[in-house]
């Protein structure tokens, strides 16, 4: 049998993607930290990896339409445009009003 090595080109990101790199390296530390394990270590089943991701993609679906709202909100505002209620309270709005 016989071993061929190749060379391998490694990319340091740059910009926008090293900062992901750095997100997710401070992710990885932070989960190791708190669960005493990695990801690949965990011992959780393919359903319940697959159940936590759905979780967490409805998770972000709230965060995602919050900011909508609250960009939504300040862009009335600087129209001069008068706010309206939104159906889980008043998102955009500031404490204050």
């Amino acid at each position: 049998m016989s071993h061929e090595t190749h060379t391998v080109g490694v990319f340091l990101p740059e910009g926008i993607e090293a900062e992901v790199c750095a997100d997710i390296a401070r992710r990885q530390a932070f989960g190791k930290n708190k669960y005493g394990t990695t990801v690949a270590e965990n011992p959780l089943s393919l359903r319940a990896w697959v159940n936590h991701a759905y979780e967490e993609t409805l998770d972000k679906a709230v965060y995602l339409k919050r900011a909508i709202a609250e960009i939504d909100a300040q862009q009335a505002r600087q129209a001069g445009k008068p706010e309206g209620r939104h159906a889980c309270g008043n998102v955009g709005m500031e404490a204050s009003e």
